[in-house]
């Protein structure tokens, strides 16, 4: 069977940089304990990168997204006119959703990060969650939708970024 290694959701390349929250300030929780998840996010930098000899353009895409994701959580909880509803409870219900951290990659890996990638979504989906996905490059849906195999039918939404 293969480990699943995941990294932590804090990333930090200076000293005084804060560390990066979960994503939309989720709860933070572990592929070994989603019991009660609805949705599972998660990151991964890199599937297969296009230079293994240097880190993926995309790598601190997760964190990126993370970092992001902290200047509209709180908006999360009030009213949607379009929707006529709230996205999260008024009293900060996140409705089982949680953020799992990264999948560990490594540039030098490509094999072995798309068997992380892979096996974090099946994980997310035998705890009955729905397995949410913060890329890096455009290798990272691939495994992710290998997670999925047996299972549909599903709807994918992919935002992206042209070059």
């Amino acid at each position: 069977m293969l480990e699943l290694r995941v990294e932590t959701v804090i990333f930090s390349e200076h000293p005084l940089s804060q560390p990066v929250p979960t994503f939309a300030n989720l709860p933070a929780a572990s592929f070994t304990n989603l019991q009660n998840a609805s949705i599972a996010v998660f990151g991964a930098a890199e599937g297969s990168p296009y230079d293994p000899s240097s880190p993926s353009h995309s790598a601190k895409a997760p964190a990126a997204l993370r970092e992001a994701s902290a200047k509209f959580a709180g908006q999360l909880q009030q009213y949607d006119f379009d929707l006529d509803a709230v996205l999260l409870g008024p009293e900060g219900e996140n409705f089982g959703m949680v953020d799992c951290g990264n999948v560990a990659t490594n540039p030098h890996d490509a094999e072995g990060n798309r068997n992380r990638i892979t096996q974090a979504t099946r994980a997310a989906l035998a705890a009955g969650a729905v397995p949410v996905i913060l890329g890096g490059d455009d290798s990272v849906p691939i495994p992710w939708f290998a997670g999925f195999e047996g299972q549909g039918p599903y709807t994918v939404l992919q935002i992206g970024r042209a070059h």
